[in-house]
């Protein structure tokens, strides 16, 4: 588990008991969408209120604190920034997962080709997972 309290202040943010909730449903659950996090958040914070989570969620997305993962037939989920990597997409069950691979090289071949500066990059494949693939 994270130092939140310590996360938080080196990205200019107050240590607040809902945000430091907020990194902790999420490291738990690996990738969550917003309802879903709402969800287990209202069991600890019964008052909070979905406008005060996405100031919060947008706030950690905005300092780097949080990704946003987008996916081809599913909400939009939010995962704990971590080290590049892609995610593998299952759709027939849903199912969201990162798998490591380093895209440095992928990367600054689009930056050389395209003339763009790429700051930051998300790749989703999808397909069918090891589970539903038979």
């Amino acid at each position: 588990m994270s130092d939140y309290t310590a996360i938080l202040k080196e990205n200019d943010l107050k240590s607040t008991h809902q945000r430091i909730a907020i990194l902790k449903v999420i490291e738990q659950a690996g990738h969550i969408d917003i309802e879903t996090l709402l969800q287990n958040l209202k069991e600890s914070f019964p008052t909070m209120s979905q406008g005060t989570l996405y100031r919060n969620v947008n706030d950690l997305t905005d300092r780097g604190i949080l990704e946003e993962v987008k996916t081809t037939k599913q909400k939009q989920k939010y995962e704990i920034a971590k080290e590049p990597h892609i995610h593998l997409e299952c759709i027939k069950c849903g199912k969201l997962e990162d798998f490591k691979i380093d895209t440095t090289e992928f990367v600054e071949n689009i930056e050389k080709n395209s003339g763009y500066k790429i700051n930051c990059s998300h790749i989703v494949l999808s397909g069918n997972c090891k589970w539903c693939k038979t």
